[in-house]
């Protein structure tokens, strides 16, 4: 028999609140499971402690000032941008997320650099980093894609899966790992799989995901070592 996964649910709140609800939670995901016939999972309900808003110290608020500085001025310039993190640990440094369709990077470096120091950040290094927005996005929709491929795979102890995964490098892979050994019923049974796989992405609401994207199932046992 193979080992059994763990669902965990996660209440925040007081000991008393948790002890009021765990009983309701307990019934709802067991109902859930076995209405799915998720058989590969063993429950578990567990409290965390409530969140406790902190006052930011000097040095937070001085890194989000100049966050907030920088993305006011590239915005006020109309400069392509995605994401500015700033990070006070040594060395200091702005790292910047932009479209490698924006072509004008020195002078965002400038308008940075002008921001850092009337902050009096100038040693402050700065890091442009271009990202494909094209494959970010396909990278998204992966992401949305394996989770769902993955939901009946991993529930149900009869398709033997103990990992999903991907990548979209080059191009989209569905990474499928198993907890089975290499023989020939195994690598009949991966092939199977694979149909399984293939049938769910040509339904109608997958397909919509997909975008007709090409892209291959492999699906590994023991050890890593490829069924399919």
């Amino acid at each position: 028999m193979e080992e059994k996964k763990e669902l965990v649910v996660s209440v925040e709140g007081s000991e008393k609140y948790f002890n009021k609800v765990r009983g309701d939670i307990t019934e709802i995901a067991t109902e859930i499971l076995s209405n799915r016939n998720y058989d590969a999972y063993t429950f578990k309900i567990e409290r965390m402690e409530p969140y406790v808003y902190t006052e930011p110290n000097a040095q937070e608020k001085k890194i989000e000032k100049i966050q907030t500085d920088i993305s006011t001025e590239l915005e006020k310039h109309h400069y392509d941008f995605l994401i500015a993190n700033v990070s006070f640990n040594s060395p200091p440094r702005v790292e910047l997320e932009i479209p490698n369709t924006e072509k004008r990077v020195e002078e965002i470096k400038a308008l940075i650099h002008a921001v850092l120091a009337e902050n009096k950040a100038e040693n402050a290094s700065i890091k442009i980093k271009k990202i494909n927005l094209k494959k970010r996005d396909q990278d998204n929709r992966w992401g949305n894609i394996v989770t769902d491929v993955g939901e009946d795979l991993l529930g149900k102890e009869k398709y033997h899966v103990k990992m999903v995964g991907y990548s979209v490098h080059p191009e989209p892979q569905v990474l499928i790992y198993t907890s089975l050994g290499i023989s020939e019923g195994h690598r009949k049974f991966a092939s199977e799989l694979e149909e399984i796989i293939a049938e769910f992405l040509e339904t109608k609401e997958m397909k919509n995901k997909v975008k007709g994207d090409s892209y291959k199932v492999v699906i590994y046992g023991k050890g890593n070592k490829k069924l399919n």
